[in-house]
């Protein structure tokens, strides 16, 4: 099933309500927000309060993604939104597992992302307690990157392997 997640990101923060609006009419499935924190990702884009902003206005749910060092730190911030997903890092040093099923228990789906540098293989131990997989296709942490057509060979062994072990993904 294929659906639109258009990043936040892209938005024009000088007219962000339009902006939202606008891509739920032209069929946006969920609102992708990407929160970095200059630690975990070298760039800052928004915290708690323009998604709080966010989820006022939208319509559609959202999609947070926690490119931030410890989301565990901040999740209870974001599981008040509640959104359809939150996705945290493969690459994080805290215990990923406690904070995935601390998102399900909330009654949101937990998604894990994975930079393009780490292996599909370093993330099969998680995939029991995640229910969307986010391949990074650019480095995270900067907007307007070029398409890494190496991933392509990571999304399809992914998409085999969930395939075969865990179709639900």
């Amino acid at each position: 099933m294929v659906k639109i997640l258009p990043s936040v990101l892209a938005a024009d923060f000088s007219i962000l309500k339009e902006e939202i609006e606008a891509v739920e009419l032209a069929g946006a499935d969920l609102h992708h927000i990407d929160v970095m924190d200059g630690h975990f990702v070298p760039n800052i884009s928004f915290g708690a309060i323009v998604v709080k902003d966010i989820a006022a206005v939208a319509k559609k749910p959202l999609d947070i993604h926690l490119m931030i060092s410890s989301p565990s730190q901040y999740l209870e911030e974001f599981i008040a939104f509640k959104p359809a997903y939150i996705t945290i890092h493969a690459e994080v040093l805290e215990d990923k597992v406690e904070t995935l099923k601390k998102i399900q228990e909330q009654g949101i789906k937990s998604g894990l992302a994975v930079k393009p540098n780490t292996a599909f293989a370093e993330i099969i131990e998680y995939l029991p307690f995640i229910d969307m997989l986010l391949v990074m296709t650019v480095e995270p942490g900067f907007g307007g990157q070029s398409f890494m057509h190496a991933m392509v060979n990571k999304i399809t062994e992914a998409k085999a392997y969930l395939t075969k072990h865990y179709p639900a993904i």
